[in-house]
């Protein structure tokens, strides 16, 4: 799998567009599911959140999907990617064996952006799942999660999907 030509397959979007949260705001073909609809409560309610949102995402991906953790930040990241990368170890998961990753300085925003693609099988949906939604849970203090945005994208790059936080999710059609 030649993980920098599907990424630069998707950088042709435009990384700050591709990659933002609230992709809603920056394509028409955006489908938003609100989460917060299901009027949903305490570790029942984030238990039936991540069974919904499976539901959702696990039509539209296949046996194996990208994982894009993005993380920005006011300084250089260093050369290392092993401070983003141990999310994954939090969350129970193995560090994949090939990983891209692409650094980019965000002149007019004077932030500094860090990419993380990999591939990863469905067997691993559900920790993405909770580690997206435990990150901002309304009530309840829930760990593990993920720090920085995360996007599920999947192998045939059609749709990107983004878990903004337990209110509800982007997913965006790119053809």
């Amino acid at each position: 799998m030649n993980l920098k030509y599907n990424f630069e397959s998707l950088e042709a979007y435009g990384l700050d567009r591709i990659f933002t949260l609230g992709l809603k705001h920056s394509f028409e073909n955006v489908k938003r599911v609100y989460l917060d609809e299901l009027n949903v409560s305490g570790i029942s309610g984030f238990l039936k959140l991540i069974d919904y949102t499976k539901k959702i995402i696990k039509p539209l991906i296949g046996d194996e999907f990208f994982i894009c953790f993005v993380s920005q930040s006011d300084k250089v990241f260093s050369k290392s990617c092993k401070r983003q990368l141990s999310m994954l170890t939090f969350l129970g998961l193995k560090k994949p064996s090939e990983i891209y990753m692409k650094d980019i300085f965000l002149e007019e925003e004077e932030r500094f952006m860090r990419y993380l693609f990999f591939l990863d099988s469905l067997s691993s949906l559900e920790t993405y799942i909770w580690g997206a939604l435990a990150s901002e849970y309304e009530g309840v203090n829930i760990t593990p999660y993920i720090a920085g945005d995360i996007f599920i994208i999947s192998q045939d790059l059609r749709y990107v999907i983004n878990i903004y936080d337990d209110r509800g999710l982007d997913i965006l059609k790119l053809y």
